[in-house]
């Protein structure tokens, strides 16, 4: 009898691992996790995200995100994974570290209908020699509205097509003009 040749497992070095998150997103009763690692450039993270097989009693790899954000080397550089309540990942990059210009950009990733999903997206920057300098923008794709400030105190609302973007699809691209970092 032929034995199925399994897919193997994506090996993740000790020393590649930045942060992990394990949580229970798709409701079947078991534990699921999010790995961010370094990628082998030094630059960026990938992102890999597995769901529990309750038959296997094993977690399946069922996203891989090569280089999905920007890392640095020191600590005030290095991106992160965070939980939210309503078990929203959060994947959260910086430089706060070096340099004048800093800043926090943040991807809100969601589970629904069956899928990862990239529901919002934040980005905060200021200058450390010019306080009145930087500006925010906050993206919520899944109500199809967004809160700008090129500058500090002008906030304004702009309106897009409403609806999650599916994870695998995401690029920097789908970020609104009015967001892109200067």
């Amino acid at each position: 009898m032929p034995t199925a040749l399994l897919a193997q497992p994506r090996l993740i070095e000790p020393w590649q691992a930045l942060t992990s998150i394990t949580a229970e997103w798709n409701n079947d009763g078991t534990q699921d996790r999010a790995v961010l690692i370094q990628n082998p450039d030094d630059i960026s993270a990938d992102l890999v995200l597995y769901l529990g097989n309750s038959d296997t009693l094993a977690m399946d790899e069922v996203a891989y995100l090569p280089e999905i954000v920007w890392s640095g080397a020191m600590w005030g550089q290095q991106p992160e994974l965070n939980l939210l309540e309503n078990e929203s990942l959060q994947l959260h990059s910086m430089n706060i570290a070096i340099g004048r210009n800093r800043w926090h950009e943040i991807l809100t990733i969601d589970y629904r209908d069956e899928h990862f999903v990239v529901a919002g997206y934040t980005y905060d920057s200021y200058d450390t020699l010019d306080l009145d300098a930087g500006g925010s923008c906050d993206v919520n794709y899944l109500t199809g509205r967004a809160e700008v400030a090129p500058a500090k105190g002008q906030y304004r609302t702009i309106s897009l097509v409403a609806g999650a973007v599916a994870l695998e699809d995401w690029s920097p691209a789908l970020i609104p003009d009015n967001c892109i970092p200067e």
